[in-house]
Protein backbone atom coordinates (compact mmCIF):
# COMPACT_ATOMS: atom_id res chain seq x y z
CA UNK A 1 0.00 0.00 0.00
CA UNK A 2 2.89 2.12 0.78
CA UNK A 3 4.78 1.47 -2.65
CA UNK A 4 1.40 2.54 -4.07
CA UNK A 5 0.81 6.07 -2.63
CA UNK A 6 4.85 6.87 -3.42
CA UNK A 7 3.44 5.70 -7.14
CA UNK A 8 0.41 8.22 -6.79
CA UNK A 9 2.53 11.04 -5.82
CA UNK A 10 5.22 10.59 -8.09
CA UNK A 11 2.57 10.46 -11.03
CA UNK A 12 0.61 13.55 -9.14
CA UNK A 13 4.02 15.44 -9.23
CA UNK A 14 5.02 14.84 -12.68
CA UNK A 15 1.95 16.15 -13.62
CA UNK A 16 1.61 19.23 -11.01
CA UNK A 17 5.36 20.03 -12.74
CA UNK A 18 3.98 19.67 -16.11
CA UNK A 19 1.24 21.67 -15.53
CA UNK A 20 3.65 24.24 -14.57
CA UNK A 21 6.23 24.16 -17.66
CA UNK A 22 2.81 24.67 -19.66
CA UNK A 23 1.82 27.65 -17.77
CA UNK A 24 5.88 29.55 -17.32
CA UNK A 25 6.18 28.43 -21.36
CA UNK A 26 7.75 31.19 -23.63
CA UNK A 27 5.66 32.10 -26.73
CA UNK A 28 7.13 30.61 -30.13
CA UNK A 29 6.17 31.70 -33.04
CA UNK A 30 7.77 31.70 -36.76
CA UNK A 31 6.53 32.62 -39.89
CA UNK A 32 6.92 31.85 -43.46
CA UNK A 33 4.94 31.63 -46.36
CA UNK A 34 3.68 28.59 -48.99
CA UNK A 35 5.41 29.32 -52.49
CA UNK A 36 3.45 29.45 -55.78
CA UNK A 37 3.94 30.75 -59.35
CA UNK A 38 2.50 33.95 -58.03
CA UNK A 39 3.86 34.14 -54.20
CA UNK A 40 8.04 33.94 -53.86
CA UNK A 41 10.53 34.24 -51.25
CA UNK A 42 13.53 35.58 -51.05
CA UNK A 43 14.59 35.88 -47.06
CA UNK A 44 12.10 37.41 -45.22
CA UNK A 45 11.27 39.49 -48.42
CA UNK A 46 8.16 38.07 -50.37
CA UNK A 47 6.90 38.85 -53.67
CA UNK A 48 3.47 38.64 -54.66
CA UNK A 49 0.90 39.78 -57.07
CA UNK A 50 -1.89 42.39 -55.77
CA UNK A 51 -5.69 39.70 -55.24
CA UNK A 52 -3.21 36.52 -54.98
CA UNK A 53 -3.61 35.08 -51.38
CA UNK A 54 -0.64 35.07 -49.59
CA UNK A 55 -0.49 32.08 -47.26
CA UNK A 56 1.31 32.22 -44.27
CA UNK A 57 2.44 28.93 -42.52
CA UNK A 58 2.23 29.89 -38.39
CA UNK A 59 5.04 27.31 -36.64
CA UNK A 60 4.54 27.42 -33.25
CA UNK A 61 1.06 27.23 -31.04
CA UNK A 62 0.97 30.79 -29.01
CA UNK A 63 -2.67 31.19 -26.90
CA UNK A 64 -3.47 34.28 -28.97
CA UNK A 65 -2.18 35.66 -32.48
CA UNK A 66 -2.98 39.46 -33.80
CA UNK A 67 -2.40 40.00 -37.06
CA UNK A 68 -0.92 43.45 -38.84
CA UNK A 69 -0.92 43.33 -42.38
CA UNK A 70 1.07 46.83 -42.97
CA UNK A 71 -1.25 48.43 -44.59
CA UNK A 72 -2.94 51.43 -43.71
CA UNK A 73 -4.43 51.29 -39.88
CA UNK A 74 -2.97 48.12 -39.72
CA UNK A 75 0.40 48.45 -38.95
CA UNK A 76 2.19 47.55 -35.85
CA UNK A 77 4.88 50.28 -35.54
CA UNK A 78 1.52 52.44 -35.22
CA UNK A 79 -0.43 50.23 -32.60
CA UNK A 80 0.40 53.29 -30.44
CA UNK A 81 0.58 56.08 -31.99
CA UNK A 82 -1.67 58.70 -30.70
CA UNK A 83 -0.45 61.56 -33.01
CA UNK A 84 0.93 62.03 -36.39
CA UNK A 85 4.03 64.05 -37.12
CA UNK A 86 3.19 67.74 -38.14
CA UNK A 87 6.07 67.35 -41.07
CA UNK A 88 4.18 64.25 -42.34
CA UNK A 89 0.82 66.20 -42.97
CA UNK A 90 -0.30 67.46 -46.78
CA UNK A 91 -4.00 68.54 -45.53
CA UNK A 92 -5.86 68.14 -42.63
CA UNK A 93 -9.79 69.11 -41.79
CA UNK A 94 -12.63 68.56 -40.40
CA UNK A 95 -15.75 67.75 -42.52
CA UNK A 96 -19.37 66.73 -41.88
CA UNK A 97 -23.07 67.16 -43.06
CA UNK A 98 -25.62 68.75 -41.27
CA UNK A 99 -29.69 68.17 -41.83
CA UNK A 100 -32.38 68.76 -39.63
CA UNK A 101 -35.96 67.95 -39.62
CA UNK A 102 -39.62 69.17 -38.01
CA UNK A 103 -40.64 72.83 -37.36
CA UNK A 104 -39.57 76.02 -37.57
CA UNK A 105 -35.86 76.48 -37.99
CA UNK A 106 -34.46 80.21 -38.09
CA UNK A 107 -30.61 82.34 -38.45
CA UNK A 108 -30.24 82.04 -34.86
CA UNK A 109 -30.86 78.21 -34.37
CA UNK A 110 -27.21 76.57 -34.88
CA UNK A 111 -23.58 77.69 -34.19
CA UNK A 112 -20.52 75.89 -34.90
CA UNK A 113 -17.94 77.08 -33.11
CA UNK A 114 -13.71 76.88 -33.05
CA UNK A 115 -11.61 78.25 -30.47
CA UNK A 116 -7.42 77.58 -30.11
CA UNK A 117 -7.45 79.34 -26.40
CA UNK A 118 -10.43 77.56 -24.58
CA UNK A 119 -9.61 76.56 -20.76
CA UNK A 120 -11.97 73.51 -21.20
CA UNK A 121 -14.91 72.43 -18.72
CA UNK A 122 -15.04 71.40 -15.38
CA UNK A 123 -17.83 69.02 -16.04
CA UNK A 124 -18.47 68.95 -12.30
CA UNK A 125 -19.43 72.62 -12.05
CA UNK A 126 -22.95 73.37 -14.72
CA UNK A 127 -22.81 76.59 -13.76
CA UNK A 128 -19.36 77.61 -14.29
CA UNK A 129 -19.13 75.57 -17.11
CA UNK A 130 -22.22 77.33 -19.03
CA UNK A 131 -21.01 80.63 -18.27
CA UNK A 132 -17.81 79.73 -19.96
CA UNK A 133 -19.38 78.97 -22.98
CA UNK A 134 -21.50 81.92 -23.14
CA UNK A 135 -18.88 84.00 -22.72
CA UNK A 136 -15.57 82.68 -24.76
CA UNK A 137 -15.00 84.39 -27.65
CA UNK A 138 -15.46 81.33 -30.05
CA UNK A 139 -14.49 81.81 -33.57
CA UNK A 140 -16.68 80.69 -36.10
CA UNK A 141 -16.05 77.18 -37.48
CA UNK A 142 -18.83 77.50 -39.78
CA UNK A 143 -20.73 81.31 -40.23
CA UNK A 144 -23.91 81.34 -39.93
CA UNK A 145 -25.31 82.45 -43.04
CA UNK A 146 -23.62 79.11 -44.98
CA UNK A 147 -25.53 76.90 -42.38
CA UNK A 148 -29.29 75.26 -42.58
CA UNK A 149 -31.79 78.80 -42.65
CA UNK A 150 -34.61 75.85 -43.35
CA UNK A 151 -35.86 72.77 -42.97
CA UNK A 152 -33.85 69.94 -45.04
CA UNK A 153 -36.14 67.62 -44.01
CA UNK A 154 -33.92 64.29 -44.72
CA UNK A 155 -30.01 62.77 -45.11
CA UNK A 156 -30.33 63.20 -48.97
CA UNK A 157 -30.18 67.08 -48.65
CA UNK A 158 -27.97 67.69 -45.84
CA UNK A 159 -25.51 70.15 -46.40
CA UNK A 160 -21.80 69.07 -46.33
CA UNK A 161 -18.99 70.96 -44.93
CA UNK A 162 -15.25 70.62 -45.02
CA UNK A 163 -13.23 72.95 -43.45
CA UNK A 164 -9.03 73.42 -43.32
CA UNK A 165 -7.61 72.83 -39.99
CA UNK A 166 -3.69 73.21 -40.86
CA UNK A 167 -3.72 76.49 -39.24
CA UNK A 168 -4.46 74.28 -35.99
CA UNK A 169 -1.71 72.22 -36.04
CA UNK A 170 0.14 71.74 -33.35
CA UNK A 171 -2.58 73.60 -31.25
CA UNK A 172 -5.05 72.23 -28.66
CA UNK A 173 -8.38 73.05 -30.27
CA UNK A 174 -11.92 72.96 -29.20
CA UNK A 175 -15.09 72.14 -31.35
CA UNK A 176 -18.52 73.84 -30.08
CA UNK A 177 -22.06 73.29 -30.97
CA UNK A 178 -24.75 75.87 -30.00
CA UNK A 179 -28.61 74.94 -29.98
CA UNK A 180 -31.17 77.68 -29.25
CA UNK A 181 -34.88 76.97 -30.23
CA UNK A 182 -36.32 79.46 -32.33
CA UNK A 183 -39.94 79.18 -30.60
CA UNK A 184 -42.44 77.12 -28.48
CA UNK A 185 -44.83 77.45 -30.26
CA UNK A 186 -44.40 74.85 -33.29
CA UNK A 187 -42.51 71.71 -33.07
CA UNK A 188 -38.71 72.68 -32.39
CA UNK A 189 -35.78 71.08 -35.05
CA UNK A 190 -34.55 68.14 -34.48
CA UNK A 191 -30.99 68.43 -36.23
CA UNK A 192 -28.13 65.77 -37.41
CA UNK A 193 -24.82 65.64 -37.74
CA UNK A 194 -23.57 62.70 -39.96
CA UNK A 195 -20.11 61.49 -40.83
CA UNK A 196 -18.58 63.94 -39.03
CA UNK A 197 -14.36 63.22 -38.24
CA UNK A 198 -10.85 65.15 -38.50
CA UNK A 199 -9.08 63.93 -41.32
CA UNK A 200 -5.72 63.98 -41.77
CA UNK A 201 -3.82 62.69 -45.19
CA UNK A 202 -0.26 62.11 -44.86
CA UNK A 203 2.55 63.02 -47.71
CA UNK A 204 2.85 59.38 -48.35
CA UNK A 205 -0.57 58.64 -49.41
CA UNK A 206 -2.18 57.59 -46.11
CA UNK A 207 -5.07 58.97 -43.94
CA UNK A 208 -5.99 58.92 -40.46
CA UNK A 209 -9.34 59.84 -39.08
CA UNK A 210 -10.44 61.15 -35.83
CA UNK A 211 -14.03 60.19 -35.06
CA UNK A 212 -16.06 62.36 -32.65
CA UNK A 213 -16.45 59.50 -29.92
CA UNK A 214 -12.76 60.50 -29.55
CA UNK A 215 -13.39 64.27 -29.52
CA UNK A 216 -14.91 64.24 -25.50
CA UNK A 217 -17.75 65.63 -26.48
CA UNK A 218 -20.07 66.77 -23.29
CA UNK A 219 -23.07 68.63 -23.12
CA UNK A 220 -24.42 71.36 -21.31
CA UNK A 221 -28.00 70.69 -20.85
CA UNK A 222 -29.05 74.56 -19.80
CA UNK A 223 -33.01 74.02 -19.70
CA UNK A 224 -32.48 70.51 -18.07
CA UNK A 225 -34.54 71.76 -15.05
CA UNK A 226 -37.78 72.38 -16.99
CA UNK A 227 -37.67 69.25 -18.67
CA UNK A 228 -38.73 66.03 -16.85
CA UNK A 229 -35.61 63.65 -15.65
CA UNK A 230 -38.10 60.48 -16.45
CA UNK A 231 -35.09 58.98 -18.83
CA UNK A 232 -32.81 56.60 -16.61
CA UNK A 233 -29.78 57.78 -18.48
CA UNK A 234 -30.70 61.81 -17.14
CA UNK A 235 -31.57 60.62 -13.81
CA UNK A 236 -28.13 60.93 -12.33
CA UNK A 237 -26.30 63.80 -14.49
CA UNK A 238 -29.30 65.97 -15.91
CA UNK A 239 -27.19 68.44 -16.61
CA UNK A 240 -24.37 66.88 -18.88
CA UNK A 241 -26.47 63.72 -19.89
CA UNK A 242 -26.47 62.26 -23.24
CA UNK A 243 -29.90 60.38 -24.50
CA UNK A 244 -30.02 57.07 -26.23
CA UNK A 245 -33.09 57.52 -27.43
CA UNK A 246 -35.72 60.31 -28.73
CA UNK A 247 -35.56 62.12 -25.51
CA UNK A 248 -36.92 65.63 -26.29
CA UNK A 249 -34.65 68.32 -26.30
CA UNK A 250 -31.38 66.18 -25.47
CA UNK A 251 -28.34 65.35 -27.30
CA UNK A 252 -28.02 61.25 -28.93
CA UNK A 253 -24.23 60.17 -28.82
CA UNK A 254 -24.78 56.67 -29.60
CA UNK A 255 -23.00 56.53 -33.25
CA UNK A 256 -20.27 59.05 -32.49
CA UNK A 257 -17.92 56.40 -33.23
CA UNK A 258 -19.19 56.38 -37.10
CA UNK A 259 -19.70 60.22 -37.10
CA UNK A 260 -23.12 60.71 -36.72
CA UNK A 261 -25.05 62.30 -33.47
CA UNK A 262 -28.38 64.49 -33.22
CA UNK A 263 -30.19 66.95 -30.92
CA UNK A 264 -33.64 65.68 -30.65
CA UNK A 265 -37.00 67.70 -31.33
CA UNK A 266 -38.98 69.40 -28.69
CA UNK A 267 -43.17 69.32 -28.94
CA UNK A 268 -44.72 72.25 -29.30
CA UNK A 269 -46.80 74.13 -26.67
CA UNK A 270 -46.55 76.73 -23.55
CA UNK A 271 -45.35 73.76 -21.37
CA UNK A 272 -42.31 73.18 -23.50
CA UNK A 273 -39.02 75.54 -23.02
CA UNK A 274 -37.16 77.06 -25.57
CA UNK A 275 -34.54 74.10 -26.11
CA UNK A 276 -31.23 75.62 -25.39
CA UNK A 277 -28.33 73.14 -25.38
CA UNK A 278 -24.22 73.26 -26.38
CA UNK A 279 -22.24 70.25 -27.18
CA UNK A 280 -18.45 70.79 -26.60
CA UNK A 281 -15.18 68.72 -26.88
CA UNK A 282 -12.25 68.23 -24.63
CA UNK A 283 -9.17 69.90 -26.02
CA UNK A 284 -7.87 68.15 -29.47
CA UNK A 285 -5.11 68.33 -30.90
CA UNK A 286 -5.70 68.01 -34.68
CA UNK A 287 -2.79 65.85 -35.73
CA UNK A 288 -4.03 63.14 -32.96
CA UNK A 289 -5.08 59.65 -34.43
CA UNK A 290 -6.26 56.45 -33.33
CA UNK A 291 -3.76 54.46 -32.55
CA UNK A 292 -3.96 51.35 -35.29
CA UNK A 293 -5.52 47.72 -34.66
CA UNK A 294 -4.58 44.29 -35.53
CA UNK A 295 -6.80 41.52 -36.64
CA UNK A 296 -6.78 38.65 -33.83
CA UNK A 297 -6.84 35.50 -35.86
CA UNK A 298 -6.42 33.08 -33.03
CA UNK A 299 -7.02 32.17 -29.27
CA UNK A 300 -6.48 29.72 -26.85
CA UNK A 301 -8.89 27.49 -27.85
CA UNK A 302 -7.98 26.90 -31.58
CA UNK A 303 -5.16 26.05 -33.20
CA UNK A 304 -3.82 27.45 -36.15
CA UNK A 305 -1.23 26.33 -38.57
CA UNK A 306 -1.83 28.55 -41.59
CA UNK A 307 -3.79 32.29 -42.04
CA UNK A 308 -4.33 33.42 -45.33
CA UNK A 309 -4.50 37.15 -46.44
CA UNK A 310 -4.70 39.33 -49.69
CA UNK A 311 -3.50 41.97 -50.47
CA UNK A 312 -4.78 44.27 -53.17
CA UNK A 313 -2.65 47.13 -53.61
CA UNK A 314 0.54 46.94 -55.06
CA UNK A 315 3.42 48.53 -52.61
CA UNK A 316 5.62 47.62 -49.72
CA UNK A 317 4.25 46.10 -46.28
CA UNK A 318 5.52 44.85 -43.19
CA UNK A 319 3.24 42.24 -42.54
CA UNK A 320 3.88 41.40 -38.51
CA UNK A 321 2.06 38.65 -36.69
CA UNK A 322 2.51 39.29 -32.85
CA UNK A 323 2.30 35.63 -30.44
CA UNK A 324 1.16 35.86 -26.56
CA UNK A 325 1.05 33.37 -24.06
CA UNK A 326 -0.60 34.98 -21.21
CA UNK A 327 -1.98 33.59 -17.82
CA UNK A 328 -2.15 34.19 -14.11
CA UNK A 329 1.74 33.55 -13.42
CA UNK A 330 3.59 34.31 -16.90
CA UNK A 331 3.53 36.55 -19.71
CA UNK A 332 5.70 36.00 -22.80
CA UNK A 333 5.70 38.15 -26.74
CA UNK A 334 7.09 36.90 -29.85
CA UNK A 335 7.39 39.04 -33.08
CA UNK A 336 7.70 37.64 -36.64
CA UNK A 337 7.85 39.78 -39.25
CA UNK A 338 7.86 39.60 -43.34
CA UNK A 339 8.51 41.71 -46.07
CA UNK A 340 5.62 41.83 -48.40
CA UNK A 341 6.28 43.05 -52.01
CA UNK A 342 2.55 43.39 -53.69
CA UNK A 343 3.46 43.98 -57.48
CA UNK A 344 0.72 44.09 -60.34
Amino acid sequence: MREYKLIILCVAGIMFSSCENELTKDATLNVNVMPSTSVTSNGDTITVKKGVPVEFQLNGDPDFITFFSGEPGIQYEHKDRTTVDEQDIEESQVSFSIWNQYGVTGPDLLRVYISDHFDGLNKNNFEQDSILAESHDWSNLIEPDKLPQTILGNSSKAKHYEIDLKPYLGKRIAIAIRYHGVSNTATQTKVYFESAKITNKMKNGQETNLYPSSWGLTALNMNYKAYPQSNADLKNNPAYGTVKNNTEGYWNLVNAGQGSFFIHSTGAGSTKPVQYSWLISDLIVVNSCSPDTGIGIKNMTDRLPTYTYQYNTTGIYKATFVGTNVNYKHESTVISQLIIQVTN
